[in-house]
C-alpha cells in the first residue's frame, strides 16, 4: 500500500477497481485518458481503501446506467485532483470521509456532476474547491451530508446549481453560480448554513430557493444575486435567517 502508479499518455479502456491505497497520477487531462467503455465505474474506490489519490487524468464514457460513474469514493480521506470527467452517470460520488475534490472539470454527464452522500463513515468533511462544473444533466453538485465545504467553484449550466438536503453545517462560499434553471436549492434538514460571497446569477428560474423544514439558523450574506428569471431568494417553512449586505 501507499505505491504510486503512473499512467502514461494513452487512452486506455478499462474499469479500475481500486482496493488499496495508491496514487494514480496521470500525465494530463488531454493526454491521459481512462475509457470506460459504457460498461462500468471508471475508478471504484473501495468503501475500507483509504488514502487514495487519483491525478491528472482525463476518464470519459462511463455509460448513462445508474451507478455508473467516473470516480466513485467510498473509502475515506481520497484526494481528486486535476481530473476532467465526463458522459458517465455522475461524474464523481462521494460516500467517504474526508475527500477532496479540487481543480477539476466535471462536465457533460447523464446525471449528477458531483454527488455526496452519508456513506459508511462520516467523521470528516468532504471539501470541494476550485472546479468547473458545468452542462451537467440534473445537479451540478448534490450533497446530502452534514460539514461539507463547497469553496471558489464555477457552476453554470446544469439543471439545478447545488442542491442540499439533510446537508447540516454546510458551507457555501466564494463560488460563481450562473446560468442554471435554479441556482442554489436547499430543502430539508439543512440547520446553520453558511451562504456566502457567492456571485448567483442569470438562473432561469430563482437565484436561491430555501424550501424545506428544519432548515433553520442560516446566515445569507455577502452574496451578489441579480439578473434571475423569478426570484433572487425565496424562503418558505424555516426560521431564524440572518440575510446581510448582500446585493
Amino acid at each position: 500500500s501507499g505505491d504510486t502508479l503512473h499512467i502514461w499518455a494513452w487512452t486506455y479502456y478499462e474499469n479500475v477497481d481500486v482496493d488499496e491505497s495508491l496514487m494514480i497520477i496521470g500525465n494530463g487531462t488531454g493526454n491521459t485518458t481512462v475509457n470506460a467503455t459504457s460498461s462500468g465505474i471508471g475508478f471504484d474506490i473501495g468503501v475500507d481503501v483509504d488514502d487514495v489519490t487519483i491525478r491528472n487524468l482525463e476518464i470519459v464514457s462511463c455509460g448513462n446506467t445508474g451507478g455508473y460513474n467516473g470516480i466513485q469514493a467510498n473509502g475515506d480521506d481520497a484526494i481528486i485532483e486535476n481530473v476532467r470527467v465526463s458522459k458517465c452517470h455522475k461524474g464523481i460520488s462521494v460516500g467517504g470521509s474526508g475527500v477532496w475534490i479540487g481543480n477539476s472539470t466535471v462536465t457533460n454527464n447523464y446525471a449528477y456532476g458531483i454527488n455526496i452522500y452519508a456513506g459508511d463513515s462520516s467523521t470528516s468533511t468532504v471539501k470541494v474547491y476550485n472546479n468547473v462544473v458545468s452542462w451537467n444533466t440534473d445537479y451540478g453538485i448534490r450533497n446530502v451530508e452534514d460539514d461539507t465545504i463547497i469553496k471558489s467553484n464555477i457552476i453554470r449550466n446544469n439543471s439545478k446549481g447545488i442542491y442540499l438536503s439533510g446537508a447540516a453545517d454546510t458551507v457555501i462560499l466564494d463560488n460563481t453560480i450562473v446560468d442554471n434553471y435554479n441556482n442554489i436549492e436547499v430543502y430539508n434538514y439543512c440547520p446553520r448554513l453558511l451562504i456566502k460571497n457567492n456571485l448567483v446569477s442569470d438562473a432561469d428560474g430563482n437565484g436561491m430557493v430555501l424550501n424545506g423544514v428544519s432548515s433553520d439558523y442560516i446566515v445569507i450574506e455577502g452574496n451578489t444575486i441579480k439578473d434571475n428569471g423569478d426570484q433572487g431568494i425565496s424562503i418558505k417553512h424555516s426560521d431564524y435567517f440572518y440575510l446581510g449586505n448582500n446585493t
